[in-house]
């Protein structure tokens, strides 16, 4: 049962939802100050479980309070060797989780329409006309091409980019192929079992 929602960019303004006194939530973010708000330590109200964690900016855990805040956390899952590397310097304890999107259940997959024909194309440096030499031209006549970016200075409704990724998830689901430069548009098809083909581009790592 879901009792509240817990925006990961306002950790430090968090209040559970009464009759509760707080609110216990998987940490399972990419950590940054893409939108502005992003601060550790988290609510007092909000109990943070650390799993598969991605920290993008690390002058957020310079401050005292944040790095005591991690150290006292229990071992933080790191869904990255860089963040694992990172933490362990700080004398943080910490373990390699990988991220929480290899978890997706492949039922979803297995029980969407067929057949597949369909092949996804998401975020690659020239679009759907820079992979024609990864597949046969002919796969890509009724290809599906989007951008997985929100905008990074105006954040979004609070709902919104959850109803896009489930609609993300679904055609990742229901794609005979992938093709993106973004790892977590590949890694959510390896765990669904959608063959995909990433292309990660030179100095780029979402």
């Amino acid at each position: 049962m879901v009792s509240s929602w817990v925006d990961h960019t306002h950790f430090r303004s968090h209040n559970a939802s009464p009759p509760y006194r707080s609110t216990l939530a998987f940490g399972n973010a990419w950590w940054g100050r893409t939108y502005g708000h992003f601060t550790l330590p988290p609510s007092s109200s909000l109990r943070l479980l650390l799993v598969a964690v991605h920290i993008n900016q690390w002058n957020l855990v310079k401050p005292k309070a944040a790095l005591d805040f991690l150290k006292n956390a229990g071992a933080v899952g790191a869904r990255d060797t860089r963040t694992l590397t990172k933490l362990k310097e700080k004398g943080v304890p910490t373990y390699f989780s990988g991220c929480l999107t290899l978890t997706w259940n492949p039922d979803i997959r297995r029980l969407s329409p067929k057949p597949r024909k369909q092949v996804v194309v998401v975020d690659t440096s020239s679009g759907k006309q820079g992979v024609n030499t990864l597949v046969p031209e002919a796969l890509l006549a009724d290809s599906l091409e989007y951008s997985n970016h929100l905008g990074s200075v105006t954040r979004p409704s609070f709902h919104w980019p959850f109803q896009f990724a489930y609609g993300s998830l679904l055609a990742i689901a229901q794609a005979r192929l992938v093709i993106t430069s973004r790892i977590h548009v590949a890694l959510p098809a390896v765990g669904l079992g959608t063959p995909v083909i990433f292309t990660l581009e030179e100095g780029k790592l979402e």
